[in-house]
Order: structure tokens, then sequence, then C-alpha cells
């Protein structure tokens, strides 16, 4: 009888553990095995060497020792919300991320003590070849550049590898787009703001009237939120964001109307006040808000790309934060990279000497909402002359200032008169008098404003008349809307005017 001796052999693995390195401010290695022990001042250039042992999206990965990390410096495609239709090919990417990674051992490189609310560290991935996840990615077209102002430390490598995607129509980049069409030599546009409760509600009658009214662009705003003035983060909101689907819709229905097609997305407040609103937010912490509102505009250059838009606005009217030029060239840099179009802000009508990046867009926008009259006269029954004579000096100064401090192209985005007594003074304010309805005057300051620019110099390119949408059509209207009021025709024939003069 013979006896069988199981031997069991003991595999020693060897095991790579999270260990977090950096130097100090006095020049001396610094390391640890926990991440709160990491000087906040010191926290630039902290390193750790770890394995991946799965990823939760094309940018999100898990540690061994459960450490999220986000990849910085691109943007996966998400099947909810990325607004593309290739969208779904973010599935793909998380599949290969974690292909690539699962259970390698890595370095990860930290820009800092950057954190997500939900924890999850901002960082590199980088293979003992040197070569970054990242990198990879983007090659194979399954990701998109979203760098940021505090985050640019590999910026070359990344702008190369999507450069290297793009060339090859690799993954994202595969569908060719429709071309981008020559800048008109004069936008006869109207606003359309898609507000409906119901993400089915159809703006094709409404496309149809902007039309009908002489429209040559459509300038499509779709609102994400912010839950208030300090929020760092927006989000799109159920009965207040249209979804990707039915812009996608109302974009055809543009076409089909032989209109062209604009871009301006707005942030609005969840709970916004007469005190508060997107001009003087104050969000906690600044860098988190950029990154979140970068890679929102980043979405809306792909949807641009996708429908040929003949403009994007990157922002519109955010007062309190555009002082801060080294992000807004950020957003403005990621857009570029993916959108070959022209690009706009849409600055509010009092707030444009003290943007420091007007040199970054092609044209500069802003809102028309200026005081005819004095404010504190509160003339409430003005003449067509003493509106025709507000209108003239301010536009004499823009002229001037654009020419002379900026150079570029100039327009109006948005040009609107609240159907209102006051509202020459006003234009701003649609609660002016709710209980004083006035289209009379809401037609005359339309008049005023199209003689005082018909005579304006090849640089001025127009506007886009805020907003068209029907009222129930009652003689006590006070809103924006031009419906059946005198205004209408004021504007129709105005556009008539203008588009003789582009013959």
């Amino acid at each position: 009888m013979h006896r069988v001796f199981c031997v069991l052999v003991l595999l020693v693995v060897s095991v790579v553990a999270q260990e977090f390195r950096w130097v100090d401010g006095r020049g001396q290695p610094k390391s640890t095995k926990d991440a709160t022990k990491i000087p906040a001042s010191e926290w630039k250039g902290v390193t750790a060497t770890t394995k991946i042992v799965k990823a939760e999206s094309g940018e999100r990965l898990v540690t061994q020792e459960g450490l999220v990390v986000v990849l910085e410096g691109i943007q996966a495609p998400d099947p909810i919300s990325d607004g593309t239709v290739i969208s779904f090919l973010g599935s793909n990417a998380r599949e290969r991320a974690e292909a690539l990674t699962k259970d390698k051992s890595v370095t990860l490189e930290f820009e800092g003590s950057r954190k997500l609310p939900d924890g999850a560290f901002l960082g590199h991935v980088v293979f003992d070849d040197s070569r970054l996840l990242s990198v990879m990615l983007l090659e194979e077209g399954l990701v998109r550049l979203a760098i940021e102002e505090t985050a640019r430390r590999h910026e070359v490598e990344l702008q190369a590898a999507q450069k290297k995607a793009q060339a090859a129509s690799a993954g994202v980049w595969g569908r060719v787009p429709p071309p981008i069409p020559a800048l008109p030599k004069h936008f006869r546009g109207m606003g359309l703001g898609l507000y409906a409760q119901s993400d089915d509600f159809d703006y094709g009658p409404f496309i149809k009237e902007m039309a009908e009214i002489g429209s040559s662009h459509a300038l499509i705003s779709v609102p994400w939120l912010m839950e208030d003035y300090k929020s760092p983060d927006m989000r799109p909101v159920g009965g207040r964001s249209a979804s990707w689907m039915a812009i996608d819709r109302v974009c055809k229905q543009a076409r089909q109307q032989r209109l062209g097609i604009a871009f301006l997305p707005l942030v609005l407040l969840r709970t916004g006040t007469y005190e508060y609103w997107r001009g003087n937010i104050q969000p906690d912490p600044v860098w988190l808000w950029f990154r979140n509102y970068g890679r929102y505009m980043a979405r809306w250059a792909d949807v641009s790309r996708e429908h040929g838009a003949a403009l994007l606005s990157i922002g519109s009217e955010f007062t309190t934060m555009e002082r801060h030029t080294g992000a807004w060239r950020a957003v403005i840099a990621n857009v570029r990279s993916r959108f070959a179009g022209p690009l706009t802000y849409s600055a509010n009508w009092d707030h444009l000497k003290e943007i420091r990046w007007w040199n970054d867009i092609d044209l500069v926008g802003m809102t028309a909402y200026h005081s005819l009259t004095n404010p504190d006269d509160k003339v409430l029954s003005p003449t067509d002359e003493q509106l025709l004579q507000g209108w003239i000096p301010i536009r004499d100064r823009l002229i001037e200032f654009i020419r002379r401090d900026v150079g570029k192209p100039f327009f109006f985005t948005e040009v609107g008169y609240p159907s209102q007594d006051g509202c020459n003074h006003s234009p701003w304010n649609y609660f002016l008098a709710e209980d004083k309805p006035d289209a009379a005057e809401q037609a005359a300051c339309f008049n005023a404003y199209f003689k005082a620019w018909e005579s304006a110099p090849p640089d001025f390119k127009g506007e886009f008349v805020w907003n068209w949408f029907r009222t129930d059509t009652k003689a006590d209207d006070i809103s924006y809307s031009i419906w059946k009021k005198p205004a209408y025709d004021v504007v129709k024939s105005a556009f008539a005017r203008s588009k003789t003069k582009e013959r």
C-alpha cells in the first residue's frame, strides 16, 4: 500500500503596499501610508506606489487599499449625461482602463491635495515604463481632453495624445461631423430657451415661427442648476433642463427650417433669489467649480461639433467669476480641443472692461439691457427720440472700447425688453411693473435699438432677440415675448432690412 503525500506549497505573493512619498519644505524625503498625515502645504509632488484592482469608469480607479483615484486631464464619455451620440463608448473606456491596470503596480502622481466631495483623489496613473494611463486612453479615442488650470503637469503629452486620436479618427473621433458654417456678416437671431417642463415638448412650431419672422439663427439655451450661490457644482434638473436627446431633436428641427444653430448654455441657481443670481456667485472651492463647469462646457463643445454649430458661448454673465483669467483660459482651451467653430462669451451689459481674456475667444458677446433713460428719473413714457438718443452714446462708447482695447468682432447675445411700463430704463428687470403692461413701450425700445445700430460698422455682427416663446396673448402679458405684440412687426421689419443689405 502506497501512501500518497500531499505537499502543500505555500506561494509567497509580493504585495505592493500603498506608500505616499514626497519632499518636505526643507528638502527632506518623507513617506507615509496614511494620506491624512501629509501636510497640506507639502501635497504638491506627492507620489504613491500601489496596485489598481478595478476601474469604476474610464477615469475612476480603485487601489488595493480602497483609495479612489480620478484621472487628471481627461473626461470619459458618460452614457447618461455625455450628450453625444457616441456616449456608449463610456463602457469601452471603463473596460479598457481596467484591462490596462488591473493587478498592475503603478505610481500615482498627485497635483496637490485636491479631492472631490466624495473623497476621491485627483491624480495621474503612471506605469513602470513611465507611460500615463490617460495618454493611452486618449490615443485610442476612448476619452477626451479636460485639462484644468491647476493640473497642467502633463498638458503637452495629453494634447499630443488627443491630436493623434483625432488624426486617426479613433474612437469618439470616428464620426465625421458636419462642416462649421462661415461666420455670417450679420446675425438676425432669435433666442430659444428650452424651458418646457416636459422633455417631450415640441418646439417645432416655435422654430417655424422664428423662421417666418426672418431669423437667420436660433440661439439655443438650456440651463443646468447650482444648488445655491456657494455651490461648486451644477447639474441638470428634471423639469428645468432639457435632455441631450431633446436638444438633438430641436437642432434637427432648426435645420429643417434652414436656421443656423448657436448655443448659449446657462447656469442658474436652484435656490436663486432677486439678491443672488449667477452674476454674483461665490462657489467654494473655486477650483472645483471651474473643474465642474469646464467639463460641462466641454460636453457642449462635443454637441456643437456634432451639430455643426455656427457659434458656441462659453459662458453667460458670470460677473464675479470673470477675474479668474487662467481658469477661463483652461476652459476655452478644452473647448477648442473638441470644437473648431467660433467661440464667444456673453458678458453682462455693464461688465465688459473687467474681462482680461477677450483675446482668447473669437467674438465679443454681451447682453443689451442698457438703460435708455436715467433709471432714477423713472421715465415711463419716453418719446421715440429720447429712446434713440439714449442708444446713440451707448453705441459709440461700445464701438470705441472694443476697437481700442479688444479688436474683435462683437454682437449682442440678448436684446430684449419686457412689455412693462418702464422697460426702457430697466430692461433687465422683468419684475419691474407687473401690474402695468406696456406693449407699446416694448416696441418703441426695439425700434430705437434697430435704428441706432443700423449704421454700425462691419465689425458689429448683429443680435439675438431674447427670447422666442408664445404667451397666451392676453393684453396684460408682461414677458419678453414679442408674440402677437407690436414689437413683432418692428423686429420682422428690421430683420428684412438687414437681410436686404447682406445681398
